[in-house]
């Protein structure tokens, strides 16, 4: 048994040897054969035009491969406008509060960025002194649970180490009275949906410096030379004509399917009770052979964060307004927290133009799709054709070389195995 495994090893070494030893000594050259078969040229030729089609037709002109590439730079600039009334509350009494681009326009430290409050809490006159944490994040029974010269965790202010025990709650020093957080009573910002921005978004295209500021552009035809028209028209997605008026109001952006991304519907009544995060997107197409004058943006919004979630909900943030008395000695503080939405600009776009560089590079990767019309034509007839044996008869010849000495791996391996 170990005698029969011992020749059978010996044997599969030796076939594994000769084998590789005869495959790097030999050499392939192309052989060249001319068929002449109607219907094989006929197929070849097919696929030759097949090619040519997609190389000229898709790459040259669908993919506009005789132009290159600039991408889109902008700046952006924006105005909102808009009033509305809401109902605030006062140290006792709701009190109507009217509010105007000045007030709701909240600055933003980010770029292309802009932000429309919908609701608020409001704590009104706040000044410097003691009193009582909100018991959302202070509770105690005794002293003991009130560390002096401690900040409450995730709270309005310092411990002064006394529990007030009609509330439970340990008392601060801070802004006082501590911030509202009863989120049962909020203020809702009426009429924000007809609150309209007025976004200006200027292009031009950095890799193609030589023609800087010939394809400098914006999303404001000159042909408004009124202000008059930029006052009374609004964007309407369904009107081409009014593709160049970019004054938008918050309903459209925020409903109108044509506005929306993939037609994703957004909660509206999520979006005004929690905030959230929306995206506008200004995207240009611009063929640089033609007039910038056929430069056109296109809009889209969408969404950013999750709707309808009980998790840390929407976009909030927060605001104050001051006042002093006593001449000056006392400073009082009127703090807002806001739900609202953001809304982030993002501009995208690519601008193309004619270039005879990159029309070469076009063709000559469209001519190496060439060689597949080779390829599928012979596995074709040697393979499917009803001829193929008689055209892999042709196609393949081997020519052995006249023997010299006997096979030098082989000795080796017999030597070996008979030591």
């Amino acid at each position: 048994t170990v005698s029969f495994s011992m020749n059978r090893i010996k044997n599969f070494s030796r076939y594994t040897a000769v084998t590789t030893y005869e495959y790097l000594l030999e050499y392939d050259t192309p052989k060249y054969v001319h068929v002449q078969d109607k219907f094989a040229g006929l197929f070849f030729r097919l696929i030759q035009f097949s090619v040519l089609l997609f190389v000229s037709l898709y790459l040259i002109w669908w993919k506009t491969g005789y132009q290159r590439i600039g991408h889109v730079s902008s700046v952006t600039t924006y105005k909102l406008k808009g009033v509305s009334m809401s109902e605030s509350h006062g140290e006792s009494n709701p009190v109507s509060q009217f509010w105007d681009p000045v007030d709701y326009s909240i600055p933003v430290k980010q770029k292309d960025q802009f932000i429309i409050p919908t609701r608020y809490i409001y704590t009104p006159r706040q000044t410097y002194g003691y009193c009582p944490e909100n018991p959302d994040y202070s509770t105690c029974e005794t002293d003991a649970n009130c560390t002096a010269d401690v900040q409450v965790p995730g709270g309005n202010g310092i411990m002064n180490g006394t529990c007030n025990t009609d509330t439970n709650t340990c008392f601060v020093y801070s802004w006082c009275p501590v911030e509202e957080t009863n989120r049962n009573a909020p203020v809702y910002i009426t009429n924000f949906l007809n609150f309209t921005v007025f976004i200006k978004n200027f292009i031009f295209f950095p890799d193609f410096p030589e023609a800087t500021p010939k394809y400098a552009h914006r999303n404001v035809k000159n042909k408004h030379d009124s202000s008059s028209d930029l006052k009374t028209c609004r964007f309407d997605p369904s009107n081409e004509s009014l593709l160049y008026c970019p004054i938008f109001s918050l309903k459209t952006l925020l409903t109108d399917p044509a506005m929306i991304k993939n037609n994703a519907p957004m909660d509206v009544e999520d979006l005004i009770n929690e905030g959230g995060i929306v995206e506008l997107n200004i995207h240009w197409k611009c063929n640089l052979d033609f007039s910038i004058d056929n430069c056109k943006p296109f809009y889209q919004t969408q969404r950013l964060d999750e709707q309808n979630v009980s998790l840390s909900p929407g976009y909030n943030f927060r605001k104050a307004d001051y006042s002093y008395e006593n001449d000056g000695l006392t400073k009082y503080r009127y703090l807002y927290k806001l739900n609202g939405i953001k809304f982030n600009i993002v501009v995208s776009g690519i601008g193309r133009k004619f270039d005879v560089y990159q029309l070469f590079i076009t063709i000559g990767s469209g001519i190496s799709y060439f060689a597949i019309a080779t390829i599928v034509t012979d596995l074709f007839i040697l393979w499917v054709y009803k001829k193929k044996k008689l055209y892999r008869k042709e196609k393949y010849q081997v020519v052995e070389a006249e023997a010299e000495d006997p096979d030098v791996i082989t000795r080796l391996l017999d030597n070996k195995y008979h030591t």
